[in-house]
């Protein structure tokens, strides 16, 4: 069974284990909605917004509520993808 598997759902976003090397970046899809996505060292993608954001803002601050110390990438330009 995979660690991810074993951990209790309450842990899944007050993770105090986010790698160094985990980016957690604000992208625009689409549709033109902000989303933001956290990716570890190997670009396996560990968590998303789930819903698009009309202002980039809004989602910056839910991101960055969700994880307060780590720096966010701003990809206002392009896809996911291109992050």
């Amino acid at each position: 069974m995979a660690e991810w598997e074993r951990r209790p759902m309450s842990d899944s976003v007050d993770d105090d284990k986010f790698r160094a090397n985990d980016t957690l970046t604000v992208w625009r899809d689409q549709a033109g909605e902000y989303r933001w996505t956290r990716k570890s060292a190997n670009g396996r993608k560990l968590a998303t917004s789930g819903e698009g954001y009309r202002d980039w803002k809004d989602c910056f601050d839910m991101a960055k509520s969700l994880w307060p110390d780590k720096a966010i990438l701003v990809n206002i330009s392009g896809g996911e993808n291109d992050a």
